[in-house]
């Protein structure tokens, strides 16, 4: 913030280092959950992207589309904006379809997986069920990749929504086998899908299994696999009946 504010001559000659920086400052804002700071860097970051969106450069074009749009689904998430995340959806489509030769597997997983992650928790089950598949056959996208793996966790639980009991097994064998081919996995998955197939073969026991999962996963606090997703709220929500979004 400092460098930005002190060296403006600098940055408005240099307007892809002021891109950057805003980028880098807005996600680690958001991170650090500085929302109040983050709405004034993303208002200079709008600007700095209308201005370099005037070049027909195809290489800027993506860095734009990419960048701005993740910084900003990220940011809603974080702040369970989900129906400010949900408007951004149709935008984000329309990009993927248009830059879908140039953009990286790893790039549209994520974005799919967010948007996945967003009409979850605003029960849109079946949309999100649609972004998860797309992902889940993204051509070019490693197997061994965390976000693989967390989509397949996040498809047993779709379907558990959805009230495909008949399913769980089948699918949580699926999500096993993707986790065995990562080769590392956090204990997280392991306890979410445990709970899963037991709630598929026990359903009377559903509030008992959830009880003890949201233990185990209070135990385990694994930051990053709850950045991913926030397995133990949607835990609680189901013993509350508070909605996950809520």
């Amino acid at each position: 913030e400092h460098i930005i504010d002190t060296n403006p001559a600098v940055f408005e000659e240099e307007p892809n280092a002021y891109f950057a920086v805003l980028t880098n400052i807005i996600y680690v804002g958001t991170r650090l959950k500085k929302f109040q700071k983050v709405d004034v860097f993303l208002k200079k970051l709008y600007a700095c992207a209308e201005q370099l969106n005037k070049t027909k450069n195809l290489d800027i074009k993506l860095k734009l589309f990419g960048s701005v749009n993740s910084l900003e689904l990220h940011m809603y998430i974080q702040r369970a904006m989900f129906e400010k995340a949900y408007d951004l959806i149709p935008k984000i489509e329309h990009g993927l379809k248009r830059y879908k030769d140039h953009l990286s597997p790893i790039r549209k997983a994520d974005f799919l997986y967010n948007m996945a992650v967003v009409c979850f928790s605003l029960q849109y089950f079946s949309e999100s069920n649609r972004f998860i598949n797309n992902l889940l056959n993204t051509k070019g996208l490693d197997e061994s990749e965390d976000i693989y793996a967390f989509a397949q966790l996040l498809k047993v639980i779709l379907h558990y929504e959805l009230g495909h009991l008949d399913l769980l097994p089948y699918i949580t064998k699926s999500s096993y086998r993707c986790l065995r081919k990562k080769g590392r996995y956090y204990e997280t998955e392991r306890t979410v899908l445990n709970a899963l197939k037991k709630i598929a073969t026990k359903p009377e026991d559903t509030e008992t299994i959830f009880q003890n999962l949201i233990s185990q996963l209070e135990r385990l606090d694994e930051r990053i696999a709850l950045d991913h997703f926030d397995f133990i709220n949607y835990a609680k929500s189901k013993l509350t009946g508070i909605s996950f979004a809520q």
